[in-house]
């Protein structure tokens, strides 16, 4: 299971190299129709420290985990949040990958999370660095416009499945 899981990672890490080596204008990104708004319990302009937001599938199992060590709620839709993990967890509960940023800039209403400044997604065997980042919380989409670095750490070990 980790190694088809780490195949589809590969495979996601490719498409975002191919797509950073063709120039174009970046998207913004878009919001799920469905998305369910967070509702924060911090007053308006007042920081609140070591924040954990948790999200679950409808079976209770936890999907992400969304950390910050300091979080400003700035309005009713957008809050500023420093020093962030999110943590992507698979199907047995299992970290699956850990994202790290120093500043981010989250909207309740539509869950993304968006970051200007350098980003790091690593499992065990992969790391990338990317310019900037942007986390659909919803939809659990991952998109690293810019400039991206990957590193593979034991790729004797990746698997790719069979394409038809």
């Amino acid at each position: 299971m980790k190694r088809v899981f780490f195949a589809l990672a590969l495979s996601f890490c490719g498409t975002l190299i191919a797509q950073e080596a063709t120039p174009t204008p970046e998207p913004q990104p878009q919001a799920s129709p469905e998305a369910t708004p967070i509702v924060l319990p911090i007053p308006i302009g007042h920081p609140a420290t070591n924040i954990r937001i948790p999200d679950y599938d409808k079976l209770g199992k936890i999907v992400t985990l969304l950390a910050a060590s300091e979080v400003v709620r700035l309005d009713d839709e957008q809050a500023r949040m420093k020093g962030v993990r999110i943590e992507l967890f698979d199907k047995e509960g299992e970290t699956a990958f850990i994202i790290n940023l120093p500043e981010s800039m989250f909207d309740l209403k539509t869950r993304i999370l968006t970051s200007k400044d350098p980003v790091r997604v690593q499992n065990e065997n992969i790391e990338l660095t990317g310019s900037s980042l942007n986390f659909n919380a919803e939809a659990k989409t991952v998109h690293l416009p810019g400039k991206v670095h990957m590193s593979i750490r034991d790729a004797g070990n990746i698997v790719i499945p069979d394409t038809p």
